[in-house]
């Protein structure tokens, strides 16, 4: 055996330098035992000491920010566990990265005035900065103003309202550069004001007090259109309320301007002097009206005076008034001026109002007297009485009226054209006209029905309508009722009215009768009984009546009208009758009479002497007619047939075809049709 060899081939190893950062303005030194690096492909956890790292471009402290990409080169890598020969060994480089430099500008604080505005301007040096690199320098930058720029900023120091920004200029890049500006203060100072007292005027005897609300004043020096509310005023000479009418010259002074909407602290205030200016005061003097009754004497004349300050009266004038007027005693009624004139005071402006005398007439209270009437009737005499007296020879002229209507209620009694001579005033107190009800009687008349009739519509009569009304004019129609019913036993029953309404009458009511007659109890009697042979001749009687219906039926001979039926029925049949009784009620009854096919009443005459002499001239054959369908044949004694006929009718008279037959005995035989029966009898011819 021969052995071969292993031949170990070395490993690929990566050591990559990290990238490294650097503010702008810093510088890199290369190093010869930098940690700053990775590797990837150390096998059997081995471990590399350190590499020498290079640092090109970007490491110089004026490099600008950015990323300088592969200018970190490692190279030399040695101690730790790894053992460089086992190793082919790449080296990559890292990035050089250069961050901005924190700048720091700073706006300078600015002074304005009140008032004043403050605008942003670009281009400004109003500042200071902390943080250039290399020696750089900044040109300008833009300022803008913040709260307290306003012309209405109050007095004060606006902190950080002076902002700086966009810097520029100068040497430096802002690129490079990570920059923070701060803000400056704005400071606001007084702005001067000027408030003067405006003139006070005031009258003679007035007093002007101090306020701390007064609005007397102007002012020069306010900003943004902003007002004082109001000051403070003392008054000096000239304010008392006896101070002479004159010009008291800076005897107004003003403090304390307050409200509003400007602020004492924005202002430095100046306050300047008014003058108080004391003018007369109105006094009126107005002649006092007076009042006369026709012909008595004129009243004595006063004035009422109005304005007097200071407690003065009419004995501080320097003039008194005089007082008149046109009137007289006998003046007739009417208005007549007083004028007043010739007042004088050297601290008041005098008015004068001239009055009024009024001659007034006697007054003459006329009292109506109540008056009352029934509705329907004509009007009383309307009347009245007065007091106090009238004059000789003076007299009422019209007369009174009253509101119009009929109805009942109350009407006022008015004035109307009752009147007196214009030298007295009529003073009406008014009464009123009563209209009552009229009476009006309702009865109701007398109704009568036979018991089951049904209730008959009851009728009322009026007695008492006045003018034209009528039941139509009521309000509510009076009813009519009564306990009587249809089926009420016979007998008087009371027809009772009521419930009448209308405002122009009150009701009497006078009962009517209801009298409800009995009906007929009638009964029907036959002579023969209620069965009969057929051909019987019967009467029915009927009774409990005054008088009598019979219906139509069958066989009725005489008594339709009466109270006896004469009958001669062929068949069964019901009779009824309708009887009335002397109060006009009927009831109606019936009776069936059986009538029987038995031919009991069917009998022939023995004897034919048919000589003319109305007498037994033919055969008959009593009842007969009853059965119309018979056949009748007659026969000698040899049994030959001589006659022969249906429906025979008592004609045969002895004859054998139109010949006489010889005396002596013949037969007949009846046959009564549809197998109802024979009947056979004799008959014996007897001839002179």
């Amino acid at each position: 055996y021969t052995p071969g060899d292993i031949i170990v081939g070395t490993k690929t190893l990566v050591i990559t330098a990290n990238n490294q950062n650097k503010t702008y303005g810093e510088v890199l030194t290369s190093a010869s035992a930098s940690t700053a690096f990775s590797a990837t492909g150390l096998e059997n956890g081995e471990i590399i000491g350190s590499v020498s790292i290079a640092y090109g471009t970007g490491s110089a402290a004026n490099a600008a920010v950015g990323t300088y990409d592969d200018q970190g080169t490692p190279s030399a890598a040695t101690g730790g566990t790894f053992a460089a020969a086992n190793y082919n060994i790449t080296y990559t480089p890292g990035d050089i990265i250069v961050g901005a430099k924190a700048l720091n500008i700073t706006a300078n604080a600015v002074n304005k005035a009140y008032g004043e505005v403050l605008t942003a301007v670009s281009g400004a040096t109003d500042f200071t900065a902390s943080g250039l690199q290399n020696g750089e320098t900044v040109g300008s930058v833009t300022i803008a103003y913040g709260t307290g720029s306003a012309a209405n900023a109050a007095v004060g120091t606006y902190d950080d309202q002076v902002t700086p920004s966009a810097a520029t200029g100068g040497t430096f890049t802002a690129a490079n550069y990570s920059i923070t500006y701060t803000p400056g203060d704005i400071i606001v100072g007084t702005k001067t004001l000027v408030i003067t007292a405006t003139n006070e005027t005031k009258t003679y005897g007035e007093v002007l007090t101090g306020a701390s609300a007064s609005t007397a004043f102007s002012s020069t020096g306010l900003e943004s259109g902003e007002t004082i509310g109001s000051v403070t005023i003392a008054y000096g000479t000239g304010s008392a309320a006896d101070a002479a009418v004159g010009n008291y010259s800076g005897q107004v002074t003003l403090s304390a301007a307050t409200g509003g909407n400007f602020t004492a602290s924005n202002y430095n205030i100046t306050y300047v002097d008014g003058s108080i200016v004391v003018e007369q005061a109105a006094l009126t003097i107005t002649a006092e009206d007076k009042t006369k009754t026709f012909a008595a004497p004129i009243p004595a004349l006063t004035a009422i005076y109005t304005g007097f300050v200071n407690g003065e009266n009419a004995s501080d004038l320097t003039t008194q008034p005089v007082l008149s007027t046109t009137a007289t005693a006998g003046s007739p009624v009417g208005n007549y001026p007083i004028s007043v004139a010739a007042a004088a005071s050297a601290n008041y402006a005098i008015t004068f109002v001239p009055g009024i005398l009024r001659v007034n007439g006697r007054v003459i209270t006329v009292t109506a007297n109540a008056q009352r009437k029934t509705y329907g009737d004509a009007d009383p005499t309307l009347s009245y009485t007065y007091t106090p007296e009238l004059e000789s020879g003076d007299n009422f002229t019209g007369s009174l009226d009253r509101a119009a209507g009929e109805n009942t209620g109350s009407y006022a009694i008015t004035q109307s054209s009752l009147t007196l001579s214009g030298n007295y005033t009529l003073n009406y107190v008014d009464a009123n006209l009563q209209i009552d009800p009229a009476v009006l009687t309702v009865a109701a008349s007398n109704a009568a029905i036979c018991r089951g009739s049904a209730l008959p519509a009851f009728e009322l009569s009026y007695s008492g309508f006045r003018f034209y009304d009528s039941e139509t004019d009521l309000t509510t129609r009076p009813t009519v009722s009564t306990t009587a019913t249809r089926n009420s036993a016979p007998g008087n029953y009371a027809i009772l009215p009521s419930d009448g309404v209308a405002g122009n009458y009150s009701f009497i009511y006078v009962n009517g009768q209801l009298t409800i007659n009995a009906l007929p109890v009638v009964n029907i009697i036959s002579n023969l009984g209620l069965s009969v042979s057929r051909g019987a001749t019967l009467q029915l009687t009927a009774t409990g009546g005054a008088t009598y219906s019979w219906a139509n039926g069958n066989g009725i001979i005489s008594g339709q009208n009466a109270a006896v039926l004469t009958i001669r029925p062929d068949r069964t049949t019901t009779y009824m009758v309708i009887a009335t009784n002397t109060n006009g009620c009927s009831e109606s009854q019936s009776i069936t009479i059986t009538v029987n096919e038995d031919y009991q009443l069917i009998s022939g005459t023995n004897i034919l002497t048919p000589n003319g002499d109305g007498k037994n001239d033919f055969l008959v054959i009593r009842n007969i007619d009853m059965y119309p369908n018979n056949e009748i044949k007659i026969f000698d004694i040899a049994g030959r047939i001589v006659f022969s006929k249906r429906g025979y009718d008592n004609s045969w008279d002895g004859k054998f075809n139109g010949s006489p037959l010889a005396k002596g005995t013949y037969y007949y035989f009846i046959d009564f049709g549809d197998r109802k029966g024979v009947k056979k009898g004799f008959v014996s011819i007897v001839r002179d």
